[in-house]
């Protein structure tokens, strides 16, 4: 029972620490990252998401942001790790998932 009334205090902690936004997005480039800038914020870091090239993942990623930032159109995204601020990210998680929205 202890561990049940746990669970219940810390879910809404959980909720407001979400890693996931959606919106339309701008993408630029500094310093071999790519940044990502989302119309709407996530709950915990700020609206920005940064992106390395460094495998064939990543990269498809990228295409798919460029995609949408060319269409305009709206974008879902969800980041992992910790909430980097310095600069380039200024306050950013790393962009792990997204889709499209038709």
């Amino acid at each position: 029972m202890k561990k049940l009334l746990l669970l219940f205090m810390l879910l809404p902690n959980l909720v407001l620490a979400s890693k996931e936004t959606s919106g339309t997005v701008i993408v630029s480039g500094a310093n071999n990252t790519i940044l990502v800038d989302f119309s709407k914020p996530n709950s915990s870091c700020g609206s920005r998401y940064y992106l390395p090239l460094n495998s064939e993942y990543e990269k498809a990623l990228f295409s798919m942001l460029l995609a949408a930032q060319l269409s305009g159109k709206k974008v879902w995204a969800n980041g992992a790790g910790d909430c980097k601020t310095g600069y380039p990210y200024r306050n950013a998680y790393k962009l792990v998932n997204m889709k499209i929205y038709d």
